[in-house]
């Protein structure tokens, strides 16, 4: 019996401290997360003021017919009369389309430039320059020196649709040509070169090699590229009109 009190003992003596440490742990978690959520109080204020409010708003008022003044609740009256119905909402949807498609394939070359760059290409620094040039430019300053010189060399582009939606995508993609390809090219720096190495010597060509062997290891950054070129063309694009 003394045997198994001992035992009993010994063993909680021994738990103590751990337990003792684990407790100690947890409340430093704990407090950790309270001031976290203190710190992070003001800025998820200026979310709530600044992005989620005036979000909400504007659904409400897209279902009133406001004047600036006063809003009068007319349900799905706005929808159906210019969204669905109204005149050009089918050009404004293909053009959409049109643009969407455009980023994989802008994507896609920005990332047969990151790789010619990471092979140590001839010229590739002065092909870096022009590549991040655009990124120290704003929107703005980008559209009116497209414009400029369109209304020197061609100002036909100008004023013909399908023509004035090619330059817009020429444009928009120049501008973050230089973001996508310094994205790519940091994934590219995590690629073993071992592995091209490997595939060069079993007779992989350097197009087999950049689509079937390199691509794989970088396909989140090439993922992440294109979904911050999608919500550049969401968010950005007036910018350069």
């Amino acid at each position: 019996m003394d045997t198994q009190v001992a035992e009993v003992s010994s063993s909680e003596t021994l738990a103590s401290p751990t337990a003792r440490k684990r407790r100690r742990k947890s409340g430093v978690l704990r407090s950790r997360s309270r001031w976290g959520l203190v710190l992070s109080l003001p800025a998820l204020l200026v979310v709530l003021a600044f992005v989620l409010y005036p979000t909400i708003q504007t659904l409400y008022y897209s279902f009133t017919n406001w004047n600036g003044a006063s809003a009068n609740f007319i349900g799905l009256a706005n929808y159906t009369s210019t969204v669905f119905t109204g005149p050009g909402v089918h050009q404004i949807l293909l053009n959409n389309l049109i643009f969407i498609l455009s980023v994989p394939i802008a994507v896609f070359i920005e990332y047969c430039v990151a790789y010619l760059l990471w092979t140590g290409i001839r010229g590739g620094t002065l092909m870096r320059v022009l590549l991040f040039l655009p990124m120290a430019a704003s929107w703005a300053a980008v559209g009116l020196l497209f414009r400029e010189i369109l209304l020197q060399f061609a100002p036909t582009w100008l004023s013909t649709p399908t023509l004035s939606l090619i330059v817009l995508i020429l444009a928009f993609h120049w501008t973050t040509s230089g973001t996508n390809v310094m994205i790519m090219y940091a994934g590219l720096s995590t690629v073993d070169r071992a592995q091209i190495e490997a595939a060069t010597l079993d007779g992989a060509g350097q197009f087999r090699v950049m689509t079937r062997i390199v691509a794989p290891n970088v396909l989140a950054f090439i993922d992440f590229a294109v979904i911050i070129t999608l919500i550049m063309s969401m968010t950005s694009i007036f910018g350069l009109i």
